[in-house]
């Protein structure tokens, strides 16, 4: 009797075993994804922090009044330009 409760025992042993080890490694394997996974979010979180912060330094270096009035001005620069070379002969 021992030989028969014994035999069933190793025949599922191998099975057993062999499922513990596919569920292992696929479990193993998504974990890595997932670690994968963070790293790139991590690293993309990082990167659009940098990103925000050049916008944010281009946006206070960039005064659109002051770059408005310029136009402004060199567009009455260049009427006057033309103003005055087409008085002169």
């Amino acid at each position: 009797m021992l030989h028969s409760l014994t035999t069933p025992y190793i025949q599922k042993t191998p099975s057993q075993t062999t499922q513990r080890l596919m569920i292992r490694e696929f479990c193993s394997a998504s974990y890595r994804d997932l670690l994968g996974t963070a790293e790139s979010i991590i690293s993309m979180d990082s990167q659009m922090h940098d990103v925000e912060a050049l916008m944010g330094e281009l946006g206070r270096r960039c005064n659109t009044r002051a770059l408005e009035k310029k136009g402004s001005n060199l567009r009455t620069w260049s009427k006057e330009v033309e103003a005055s070379s087409t008085r002169t002969p």
